[in-house]
Formats: C-alpha cells, structure tokens, sequence
C-alpha cells in the first residue's frame, strides 16, 4: 500500500513539474539566423509574408529585456501569456543618436511602444507584423533563435 502512494506522490510531482511554464525556459539570448527553407516555403511563398533580419532578443530573470531591431533599441517588462512572451515596451529609441532628437516632429519619429508578442517554439520564437511600404501594408515575420 505504501508503494503505490509513493507512486501516486511521484506521478503527481511529475505532472506538477512538466505544467510549470517556468519563465527560466525563455530566459537568453535571442537572434535571427538564416530562414530555412521550410520558413521560407511557409511564411514567404504560402503567406506572403517579407522576412525580418537582424534582430535581437536579450530576456532578463528579473523580468526585463532589451529588443533590438535594424533600427530601435527598445526595452520595458516581460510576462508570459499562454504560448507566447509577451513585451510592453517602455522605452524605445532609434540607434543612430541624431535621430532621436533631429526628428521629432518627422513622421518617421512614431516608433513603436506598447506590446509586441512573439510565440514560442522549441527553439525559438516567431513575431508576425504589419509594416508600412510605400503606403501598402506588407507582412512581416521575424523569427528569432535562443543562442544563450
């Protein structure tokens, strides 16, 4: 009788361990690499969608993180929602100095806050957005991998 409530404790733990989300599986370092061919098959040629690079993702254990695109700086809070790190950015900056201040009242000034989601993958995790080209908007999709 006893083993078998060791192993109803034992399976129990288990379960409770293998649902824990833990916010240290996204914790690192994140970073665009080569698309692969089934990215490009699936998110290029089947949706239509343009292709991010450059990108880095620096996830902190204290709930932090710092965002880096071709362009931005940007850093604010992270939480975990469901399937997907969910960022509020607070602070956002273009990385040529001279822009942040000789283009304020310029149109290409409204940089983004607010909340970005990337979904999680074994791996990695992917951002799908809207960009304005020419004024068309254009799909974007930016996947970044975890190096560290």
């Amino acid at each position: 009788m006893q083993n078998i409530e060791h192993k109803i404790l034992l399976i129990t733990l288990l379960l409770f361990m293998g649902c824990n989300n833990s916010s240290n599986e996204v914790e690192g370092y994140y970073e665009i690499d080569t698309y692969n061919l089934k990215d490009k098959i699936v998110f290029g040629l089947l949706n239509g969608y343009s292709f991010a690079y450059g990108s880095t993702l620096q996830v902190n254990k204290d709930s932090t993180f710092e965002y880096t695109t071709c362009a931005n700086i940007m850093n604010g809070k992270w939480h975990i929602d469901e399937d997907s790190i969910v960022l509020n950015v607070v602070n956002n900056r273009w990385k040529i100095d001279s822009l942040n201040t000789s283009c304020s009242d310029n149109i290409y000034n409204d940089i983004a806050f607010g909340i970005i989601k990337f979904k999680t993958e074994k791996s990695a995790i992917h951002n799908i957005y809207k960009v304005d080209v020419d004024g068309e908007k254009e799909l974007m999709v930016e996947k970044l991998y975890k190096v560290k």
